[in-house]
């Protein structure tokens, strides 16, 4: 993945993606993922603010099972 326009990084609650439908060309969280209340909720939010073809990567340390966060 390149790009010749430079990267802007954002900073916002999962949950409430404070941005317009299709803004991005990627979403990225670095070991969040696991502590997201709501996952569900959460990845539907990367969902609406990708633009189609856009690319989600995230990275989780291990499975919600091993961690210390609240589960549903």
């Amino acid at each position: 993945m390149g790009t010749t326009r430079p990267v802007e990084w954002h900073q916002a609650d999962a949950m409430r993606l404070p941005f317009e439908d299709e803004a991005f060309d990627a979403v990225v969280c670095q070991f969040g993922v696991m502590f997201f209340p709501d996952k569900a909720k959460a990845f539907a939010e990367a969902r609406r603010v990708l633009r189609a073809g856009g690319l989600l990567l995230f990275s989780v340390w291990t499975g919600s099972k091993r961690t210390s966060s609240p589960t549903r």
